[in-house]
């Protein structure tokens, strides 16, 4: 295979086929900036939109020497539009002078991203990461890269300023004041990366990025924060700090929920994924008819504001090859264009069901960034804010606080297996951000591969639901929330006559 020519060559090489550059590279606003950052129209057709390149390979007129693009698992004119689109998003601030795309990488999942990140490490290095983190990201991190690369994986409250400083600094310098993923104290080998989610899934705390970044630049450790949730529609981690930016574009990014479904079973004219396997109760409703397949298309994408940095992923992007299908990166790209609309409407809507749900009778606990009972709902709404609101929308009213709630209902597994399979506009599935909204039960969906101790810890028990907020009307989704909480009432008013029951033959 040819050497892949160095950037200012490849732009020279690649402008005879490649659409013109436009102007947009971060001086207009976010939402002009979701739209046309980092596009171009191409001069042959005048395509508004950049056009789906399926073709695997690329013709060269002479050996090694081609156009910009020679096979696409190293280079796709539809993956790269995506990849400077969101480079523009997050705010690299890089020029194609110094990354052909301004330091932004498309992969096949979210998981694919973050398994490129660990590649940057040594092994034996270590990782500092939160501790409440995505299932997939804890078992990447503690079941696989732990015993192939001999990563330590130190799991510490990072929400905590005392807590973080105590993990990253006692991780630098040796000392005992963090325990690795096996309960060890005290860590051996070099701080490589500090792994944040904020805020995190699925119990929705928030850490200090701009805190942390500090913390870890100091013990010598790049800062990698998983964006999923806030996307950078709320926060911008490499402004604040961060050094790597991680998400999941089948969430909010793409947010049509056409990225990464899978296969959805229909019955009796709803949609249940997984609810037998999930919560081992019988559907109800008539019989599920035939299997639809939405199109395949699933992604996570990293970003970064050192050129030095993008020029090591780049080569590990190419060299492990999990990178985003042109399919993927068509639709991904056409979500983001409407990312900025869509996140104004979950956080309204979130923030309204949010308010009620503190208030149901079923209901124990609610935690949402956007409430005052948050802990760090301070830090939420320091944090996480419309970057261009509108007209009368500044200061406090342009904060914005995500489209997730979890909640705790009274009761257990009973209460929140006879909520979920009542919710009728609520589609009981894994996965989040999409324009519909979605409800799981992470300790039996999302975050199964967790230790029920781990679990335990964070509080995520028996009786705890995920709900990822959609766009729908936001009283069609309450009268949807209020039928399941009356369902799950009743279903712990069973549940309690049946164990006094129990108590008196016994």
């Amino acid at each position: 295979m040819a050497a892949q020519p160095a950037n200012g060559q490849h732009e020279a090489q690649a402008s005879a086929a490649a659409p013109t550059s436009g102007a947009h590279a971060g001086s207009y606003e976010f939402a002009t900036e979701a739209i046309h950052g980092g596009q171009r129209v191409c001069p042959v057709t005048g395509a508004v939109f950049p056009p789906l390149y399926t073709s695997s390979t690329f013709a060269q007129q002479s050996p090694g020497v081609h156009q910009g693009y020679e096979y696409s698992r190293s280079h796709n004119p539809t993956r790269f539009a995506f990849e400077r689109s969101y480079a523009v998003l997050e705010g690299t601030g890089l020029t194609e002078e110094q990354d052909t795309t301004r330091g932004a990488f498309a992969f096949a999942s979210g998981l694919a991203a973050g398994a490129c990140v660990l590649e940057l490490l040594d092994a034996g290095s270590t990782v500092v990461c939160i501790d409440d983190v995505y299932g997939g990201t804890f078992r990447l991190l503690n079941r696989v890269r732990a015993r192939t690369a001999s990563l330590k994986i130190v799991r510490a409250d990072l929400a905590d300023d005392v807590a973080a400083e105590a993990a990253i600094v006692g991780a630098a310098s040796n000392g005992s004041g963090a325990a690795d993923s096996n309960g060890g104290a005290g860590v051996g080998s070099k701080v490589g990366l500090v792994w944040l989610e904020t805020p995190t899934n699925p119990t929705l705390k928030l850490a200090d990025i701009a805190k942390v970044a500090e913390l870890a630049h100091k013990a010598g450790a790049l800062l990698v924060v998983d964006n999923t949730f806030a996307t950078p529609a709320l926060t911008r981690p490499l402004q604040l700090g961060a050094d790597i930016v991680l998400s999941s574009t089948t969430k909010y990014v793409a947010g049509h929920s056409d990225t990464g479904c899978g296969q959805r079973r229909t019955c009796g004219g709803r949609t249940r994924v997984g609810l037998r396997r999930a919560l081992g109760a019988a559907s109800r409703g008539t019989a599920c008819g035939a299997w639809r397949v939405p199109p395949p298309a699933v992604g996570g994408v990293l970003a970064t504001r050192h050129a030095d940095v993008a020029e090591r992923l780049r080569f590990l992007q190419n060299a492990v090859g999990s990178v985003m299908s042109p399919w993927d990166a068509y639709l991904t790209l056409r979500g983001a264009k409407t990312l900025h609309v869509r996140i104004q409407r979950h956080c309204e809507n979130a923030l309204e069901l949010a308010r009620r749900l503190e208030g149901a009778a079923a209901v124990a606990r609610v935690v949402y960034p956007g409430l005052e009972s948050h802990p760090q709902h301070a830090l939420a709404a320091r944090q996480m804010r419309l970057p261009d609101a509108g007209p009368g929308r500044r200061g406090a009213d342009a904060a914005a606080f995500g489209g997730m709630i979890s909640l705790t209902l009274k009761g257990g597994l009973a209460e929140s297996r006879a909520f979920l399979e009542a919710l009728r506009v609520f589609t009981l599935a894994e996965s989040l951000g999409g324009v519909e909204s979605l409800a799981e039960h992470p300790a039996l969906m999302t975050h199964g591969s967790v230790p029920a101790d781990e679990r335990a810890k964070l509080g995520i028990d028996d009786g705890f639901v995920r709900l990822s907020v959609g766009i729908e009307h936001v009283e069609d989704l309450w009268a949807d929330l209020e039928g399941a909480l009356a369902a799950a009432a009743a279903a712990g008013k069973r549940a309690g006559a049946a164990a006094a029951a129990a108590r008196e033959e016994s």
